[in-house]
């Protein structure tokens, strides 16, 4: 495997281990559970930060620009599909971000287990999930017929600064450390 390939696929598996703190949270909890909203922010902001804006957005940017300069027109309509996906992911994460803004302004500290929060949250997961096979299935494979070592070497080089952009930022440079507390945390 090439290496933006297998960058792509350890990624993959980085942002599969994480969503088990959501799962965790959620779907293993007992029905008392009052959640902790510092966690569940913390969280939420990863997978806004590195799921949809330094794993996706490296996706759009870069691979997907870049396979529309190959001429593969045979493969447009699965590339389109996985953007679309990112968009929804993208929505989705929105609609979480949201929901905790209602429960700031709420006095019950059980209103952020709302069937309308409880079904995004799953709802994210499950996407989450089959949008990662689907990529595994689809844009690996083309990656690995479409672009040489050489040039998945470089294009890894391209990858890198994108997300490095983004993870250096002030506001997220504890990120990665505080979700990875959490995984311990919650396993």
């Amino acid at each position: 495997m090439g290496e933006m390939a297998n960058q792509i696929k350890k990624e993959h598996e980085y942002i599969s281990l994480r969503l088990e703190i959501l799962k965790n949270i959620f779907m293993k909890s007992k029905p008392a559970f009052i959640i902790n909203i510092k966690d569940l922010r913390e969280c939420i902001r990863f997978h806004a930060v590195y799921t949809s804006m330094c794993h996706n957005g490296k996706e759009d940017a870069i691979i997907f620009k870049n396979l529309q300069g190959k001429g593969i027109d045979v493969f447009y309509r699965e590339i389109n599909r996985l953007s679309m996906e990112h968009e929804l992911c993208n929505d989705l994460i929105y609609e979480l971000n949201e929901s905790l803004k209602t429960w700031d302004r709420s006095e019950n500290p059980y209103e952020l287990l709302s069937p309308d929060f409880m079904m995004c949250t799953f709802d994210y997961i499950n996407h989450v999930e089959s949008h990662i096979k689907n990529e595994d299935n689809v844009l690996l494979p083309i990656l690995e017929h479409f672009f040489s070592f050489s040039e998945q070497e470089k294009m890894c080089e391209l990858l890198n600064k994108y997300e490095n952009t983004i993870l250096e930022k002030p506001e997220n440079k504890d990120m990665i450390k505080n979700v990875d507390y959490l995984l311990r945390k919650y396993s």
